[in-house]
């Protein structure tokens, strides 16, 4: 093994610690990570067997030296690998991922929501399925061709898509049929039904694809009878967040929360109930209590 790949870490005293760093440097000794600790103490990293000049220029300017520790440059190269593999790995999933649909939120399109998630999946765009880079325009003009959509705008935010519509304004909505399902889950909070028969209440726990209000009513009698009718309901849900991010600031992890989270929220978001951001050696633990409002022919 090379000497010049064996290094040592040492702090200097004398006054002004600039004094020693100035000699060596003029001597021609490289320094590594200079600190000064005081206004006589200096830290730096040198050469191990760069040690008799250091030895040599303390002596004729009266500095005193510790040396605190020795080590292999390339042991200590070696030691990083690991950490370097798993940031690379990291960045190569996080890459993987953002090819990736996990989620389609379809806004402004009230009554035609099913109409359109099915022309977006004879397309090519389905959750949990590589995006189609580049296919924005054309998918775009087959939703157009939906009768009553004047608009269409299809952005890919992470790991979701938002598709934004727009109907014409003499254009009235189409009743939308069936039960009301679940599209996003967590715990509700509150729940209106003007139509239909409510199978979750308030405080229960409910996951995405979970009836939330059925498509018919009961009549009672000698035999219970149900009777199909369509659903007109909205309920608020609260949803939870956790998640360490890197960022330079509070605010900005908190940014950075708020468009993971409301990213993938199918519905309008209520409010931010609750929050909570943890400086770690990490990054920053962002907590959040938010709510999302789900509705059918409301």
């Amino acid at each position: 093994m090379k000497e010049s790949s064996r290094y040592m870490r040492v702090i200097a005293r004398g006054y002004p610690p600039e004094r020693l760093v100035n000699k060596l440097r003029r001597k021609g000794v490289p320094l590594y990570r200079i600190r000064k600790k005081d206004k006589d103490r200096v830290s730096f990293s040198i050469e191990a067997s760069k040690e008799q000049e250091l030895k040599l220029a303390c002596a004729e300017i009266g500095f005193a030296y510790t040396a605190l520790e020795r080590f292999d440059l390339r042991r200590e190269g070696l030691k990083r690998i690991p950490l370097l593999l798993g940031a690379a790995l990291f960045l190569f999933l996080t890459c993987l991922s953002n090819r990736f649909v996990f989620r389609i939120e379809v806004l402004g399109a009230k009554g035609l929501e099913n109409k359109i998630l099915s022309v977006l999946n004879e397309n090519g765009l389905k959750e949990n399925r590589a995006y189609a880079f580049g296919e924005e325009e054309k998918i775009s003009a087959k939703v157009l061709e939906i009768e009553g959509v004047s608009y269409c705008s299809i952005r890919k935010l992470g790991t979701a898509v938002k598709v934004e519509v727009q109907l014409s304004p003499f254009q009235s909505p189409s009743f939308q049929s069936g039960d009301m399902i679940c599209k996003t889950g967590g715990e509700i909070r509150s729940i209106t039904v003007l139509s239909g028969t409510p199978l979750k209440g308030v405080g229960e726990r409910v996951e995405r694809g979970e009836t939330l209000v059925a498509g018919y009513l009961t009549v009672e009698g000698e035999e219970e009878k149900r009777i199909p009718t369509g659903v007109i309901a909205r309920v608020v849900i609260a949803r939870a967040y956790e998640k360490v991010l890197q960022a330079e600031s509070e605010s900005g992890a908190f940014a950075k929360a708020k468009f993971e989270a409301f990213g993938v929220a199918v519905g309008g978001v209520q409010t931010i109930e609750k929050k909570e951001i943890i400086k770690t050696d990490k990054g920053y633990l962002v907590k959040m209590i938010y709510t999302v409002a789900e509705s059918m022919n409301f």
